[in-house]
């Protein structure tokens, strides 16, 4: 049963990070219209999740199924709007690229749109019934939320703030989000092993995230954030980006 609870959770983060382009589209579903109102710099600079202009992040994505390959996964923010309720979106390309193993030269791209919106208690992905609180507000320890609409047995807390050492720097303070799956008729997370655990930096965003099963691990390996610094082996990671990435679009899809 745990390794059901841990697939349906897998399933959960990876939809709520690629989801499909249907439900972004404009207009209708929740999607974006124009409130008339421009989102400011200072609005976009959310601590423990820095969605701003001219941001990049990679990532490596290792799965225990997969023991030879590698992910890559970048994140692109093109699109700054709020919609009908004044809430901010974030209309993020991510293009994920598979390497068959360390020795292969050779990738294959996957692209998905995905949208980030900025409420007064948090930070989700998604629109409507699919949204999925990544971090809350205020960010504090001991603060407890459920991430997920469409699944009610989900819970997630911060549980204290920690430094992260990863070869792309070191990253003070991260405050660290455990994930769990309640059991038939519990209601809090005291005595259970979380599924999952993420740490955001307060300058950098999401830096690392780990299935506790060791089925999965994502770490940051490059960044470009305006204001807070770059890796300058970006480009490293990503050798054919200019042959393989489309251009990055500069308005939400139709």
């Amino acid at each position: 049963m745990r390794h059901n609870h841990n697939t349906i959770e897998r399933l959960l983060l990876l939809l709520s990070i690629l989801l499909v382009a249907g439900s972004m589209s404009c207009g209708r579903g929740g999607g974006v219209r124009r409130s008339g109102r421009a989102v400011s710099d200072a609005e976009l600079d959310q601590k423990y999740f820095p969605l701003r202009r001219g941001s990049r992040w990679i990532y490596t994505r290792r799965l225990a199924s997969e023991p030879e390959g590698k992910i890559y996964v970048e994140w692109v923010p093109f699109y700054f709007g709020r919609n009908t309720r004044g809430n901010i979106q974030v209309f993020t390309n991510i293009w994920t690229y598979h390497k068959e193993s360390d020795d292969s030269e050779e990738f294959s791209l996957s692209e998905q749109p995905n949208v980030f919106e900025i409420r007064r208690d948090g930070i989700y992905s998604g629109v409507g019934a699919n949204r999925f609180k990544w971090i809350p507000f205020p960010v504090k320890a001991g603060h407890e939320f459920q991430p997920s609409l469409i699944l009610p047995n989900r819970r997630a807390r911060i549980t204290g703030f920690e430094d992260v050492f990863l070869p792309v720097g070191t990253f003070p303070g991260c405050a660290r989000i455990e994930h769990y799956v309640l059991p038939m008729n519990v209601q809090r997370v005291e005595g259970l092993e979380p599924t999952y655990i993420w740490w955001f930096s307060p300058t950098v965003g999401l830096v690392r995230r780990t299935a506790t099963d060791g089925s999965e691990t994502m770490e940051l390996v490059a960044y470009e954030i305006p204001g807070v610094g770059a890796n300058a082996a970006t480009d490293l990671y990503i050798p054919l980006r200019k042959n393989l990435r489309a251009p990055i679009q500069t308005s939400p899809a139709p």
